[in-house]
C-alpha cells in the first residue's frame, strides 16, 4: 500500500456557473492524487452551491457544457462547505503539482471561488507546482487535430471519455499525461504563484 507521502501529482478539473472568475463560480471540483508512478492514493469530488442572484451568477452557455441545471445546484452543499471538505482532503498529502487541462482556467476559477472566503492561500499552499496538459499535448505531438479539447483528444488516443464531467476530465488526465511524459523526457515545472495566472 502506497502511503501519503508518496503522493506526487493532483489531477483536477472544474466545472463552473459561467467563465467568469469574478461574477461566476466553481460548482463542481474532481481530484486525483496519485504518485509519481500514476498509482491512484486517493480522490475528491466536491460540489458548491450556486450564491447570487441567478441572472449575475449562473451562464446558460456554461450549463449547454456541463449539463447541471441551477436548481439541481442549489441542492450543493455551501461554498464554506465544499471548500473545508477539500481542504481537508488534501491534508492527507504532502505539497502537490496541480495538473490540470488549460491549467490557467482552473486555476483562475478556484482562486475566485475561494478568495470569497480568504482561503485561496490554504488553496495554493497545498500545490507546489503546477503543469498544463493541454501544452503538454501541443509540445508532444501526440494528436494531429489542431483543437486540442479533451474530446478530441481522448478520441485520437482512444481514451473512453464522458466529456465535460469533472470526474471523467480529471481521470483522463492521469493517462494523457501519462503519454506525453513518455513522449517528452524533460516536462517543464512552473513554480506556483498566484500572480501568474494566465487570462485565456
Amino acid at each position: 500500500m502506497q502511503r501519503s507521502s508518496d503522493a506526487y501529482y493532483a489531477f483536477i478539473d472544474t466545472e463552473t456557473t459561467g467563465f467568469d472568475s469574478i461574477r461566476n463560480q466553481v460548482i463542481t471540483l474532481s481530484c486525483y492524487v496519485t504518485t509519481k508512478d500514476y498509482e491512484l492514493l486517493g480522490e475528491h469530488h466536491g460540489k458548491f452551491r450556486p450564491e447570487g442572484k441567478r441572472e449575475i451568477v449562473w451562464s446558460n452557455e456554461a450549463e449547454k457544457v456541463h449539463g447541471i441545471s441551477y436548481d439541481e445546484a442549489l441542492s450543493f452543499p455551501s461554498i464554506p462547505e465544499g471548500i473545508d471538505a477539500y481542504l481537508e482532503f488534501l491534508r492527507q498529502f504532502p505539497s502537490l503539482i496541480f495538473v490540470a487541462h488549460n491549467t490557467a482556467y482552473d486555476r483562475r476559477m478556484l482562486k475566485g471561488t475561494f478568495s470569497r472566503y480568504d482561503r485561496h492561500f490554504d488553496l495554493y499552499g497545498a500545490f507546489r507546482e503546477y503543469q498544463d496538459t493541454l501544452k503538454m499535448v501541443k509540445n508532444s505531438g501526440l494528436v494531429s487535430s489542431k483543437s486540442k479539447s479533451l474530446g478530441v483528444i481522448c478520441k485520437e488516443l482512444g481514451i473512453d471519455h464522458d466529456h465535460h464531467d469533472a470526474r471523467s476530465d480529471a481521470l483522463v488526465l492521469i493517462e494523457i499525461h501519462k503519454r506525453c511524459t513518455m513522449k517528452i523526457q524533460d516536462t517543464p515545472i512552473l513554480d506556483n504563484t498566484m500572480e501568474d495566472i494566465e487570462y485565456v
